[in-house]
């Protein structure tokens, strides 16, 4: 999965933030120049320079409106750019003596956040250079008291340090949290890509597997029958090739209705959600004869109008069959819509309940306590609630008897 480097707008509205805490210092420092500082610069120059870097901040807000996200070197440009500002101002209000020049700490600590290694040098190596031309291309200016001069400056390096402490804390710790949660968003889009790619894997198999069972069911049938045919019709063996025929037919029939499943699914057809409930558990029952599950359906969703999912509905049937191995007479099947618009489905069973490493690890990855068990039930069940939208949950019933497994789904999902 290709992923194109990018800087979301909240990285660049913060930048805008340290750009405009950066401006306002400038323009108390023009204005304060004589007052407080003792010293005669040109006003003029500097409050155009203020001017023209207010201009850049409002081009910069108005890039932040734009909903797709900008490359890093178009935030490398903005950092160059007022790092180049800082130091026109600079160099017409002092050079290196102006307090101000601990503000170009700002943009290489945001680079450093950020930006990749390479465009964090480059940066640190531009505000270097920035700083040693001070030494040389800073304008001559008039001090009318060199002692409040020299008492000011240095009060206003302690308050420009202040500054920068708390915009480092404030700002550009929030710029480095913002791409950890990035980072952790891609890695779990890149392990769902990974589980789905699984999922079409182990669907296509599935596939192929319906469709190749076709003649080898065809062949016990024949048999079956011929078995019925030989034998004495009280004799045990008849009695055999009886039950297998009708073990067949449930292979047949559990074959059958993933054919028409995947059909519904992708033909759109509509239908009520307790007839689809009904269904799933008339198929179960074909499955497991010994199990009748109750069935609770909230009111106003029982004549909503759903359009199936066919992996959703193998997975509710997975969880009822493996309620029934925990308590084939304990079984509820209960469906309703919560506040949030969610389809909750919970499967809840009278047995000893999940294990601990069930709890650990069920939904996550294939993993079973069973003594044959595969431990594909929950974890199905989970990744086609993931592609829906929703979510899956296990845990023990609060009396301490049995299991529940819930499926939040959104109904739009399903609509």
């Amino acid at each position: 999965m290709l992923i194109t480097p990018a800087i979301s707008a909240d990285n660049l509205r913060r930048l805008l933030l340290l750009r405009g805490v950066s401006l306002l210092a400038a323009v108390a420092m023009t204005l304060l120049a004589r007052p407080l500082f003792h010293i005669l610069p040109d006003l003029g120059v500097l409050l155009t320079i203020c001017g023209i870097w207010a201009l850049f901040g409002a081009a910069t807000w108005v890039r932040t409106t734009r909903k797709h996200p900008a490359p890093r070197y178009e935030l490398l440009l903005h950092l160059v750019t007022d790092l180049l500002l800082l130091t026109v101002f600079l160099a017409f209000s002092g050079g290196t003596a102006n307090p101000l020049t601990a503000l170009y700490l700002m943009p290489v600590a945001a680079a450093a956040a950020v930006l990749p290694t390479a465009m964090a040098w480059t940066l640190a190596t531009t505000a270097v250079a920035a700083y040693a031309a001070l030494w040389l291309l800073a304008v001559p200016i008039t001090v009318e008291d060199m002692d409040a001069a020299m008492q000011m400056h240095l009060a206003g390096m302690w308050l420009t340090f202040a500054l920068s402490a708390m915009l480092l804390v404030g700002i550009v710790a929030r710029m480095s949290s913002a791409l950890r949660q990035r980072d952790q968003r891609l890695a779990m889009a890149r392990e769902n890509s990974l589980r789905n790619e699984r999922m079409i894997a182990m669907g296509s198999l599935a596939a192929g597997a319906a469709h190749q069972l076709g003649t080898p069911l065809n062949t016990l049938t024949l048999l079956a029958d011929e078995i019925a045919a030989n034998a004495e019709p009280d004799s045990n063996l008849a009695a055999d090739a009886r039950e297998l025929r009708i073990q067949i037919d449930r292979c047949r029939d559990i074959v059958g209705s993933l054919i028409n499943e995947a059909g519904l699914a992708h033909g759109g057809e509509s239908i009520t959600f307790s007839a689809w409930l009904s269904r799933i558990v008339a198929g179960f029952r074909n499955v497991r004869g010994d199990c009748l599950p109750t069935v609770e359906i909230d009111q106003g969703l029982s004549g909503r109008m759903v359009r199936p999912d066919a992996a959703l509905t193998q997975s509710i049937t997975d969880l009822l069959d493996n309620a029934a191995d925990s308590c084939a007479a304990e079984v509820t099947l209960a469906a309703g819509c919560n506040a949030s618009g969610e389809l909750v489905i919970t499967v809840r069973d009278g047995g000893s309940g999940f294990s601990s490493g069930a709890l650990r690890h069920a939904g996550r990855e294939p993993w079973s306590d069973k003594p044959q068990g595969m431990g594909m039930g929950l974890y199905l069940a989970a990744a086609s609630a993931d592609r829906l939208g929703g979510t899956l949950s296990c845990r023990n019933a609060a009396a301490g008897a049995g299991a529940e497994v819930e499926l939040r789904i959104p109904l739009a999902a399903l609509s």
